[in-house]
């Protein structure tokens, strides 16, 4: 019994030690890799809108069969692609926008074989700046 129990003590301190006891020079590295990674995260604050590839069939809500010209859209987003929030309940999110009106060509086949096209539009938000605003105030797009 007391030797399972001086083999046990012996496996968790080898554990704790492999854990704690590392080389100095590992410790070194760990805390400058972990300075880098801080510093890149605090330097990437969200402010300024990525543009986003959107195809015209989500923004048109139809299905993905159909055919457009072009067939998608850039729009500038915020998101959290865009940059970081320091508070745990807060998101990159527009701060200023402006509406555009995006036209797209739709392209269909007639019964009979032929080609019909009609222009579709529609309104969407052009993200202009971005910043940290509470998670529960962001709109769906």
């Amino acid at each position: 019994m007391f030797l399972t129990w001086l083999l046990r003590l012996m496996l968790l301190s080898s554990l704790a030690c492999w854990t704690v006891c590392r080389p100095r020079s590992d410790l070194e590295d760990d805390k400058r890799a972990y300075e880098e990674t801080y510093n890149a995260w605090k330097d990437f604050k969200c402010s300024k809108p990525a543009p986003v590839v959107l195809p015209a069939s989500y923004l048109l809500g139809v299905p993905r069969s159909r055919i457009f010209k072009p067939r998608e859209a850039i729009l500038r987003r915020c998101s959290s692609l865009c940059g970081v929030c320091e508070g745990e309940n807060e998101v990159c999110g527009p701060k200023k926008w402006t509406d555009v009106k995006l036209c797209f060509v739709d392209i269909g086949v007639t019964v009979k074989g032929g080609v019909h096209h009609g222009y579709r539009c529609i309104n969407e938000k052009h993200h202009i700046s971005c910043g940290c605003v509470p998670k529960d105030a962001m709109s769906p797009r």
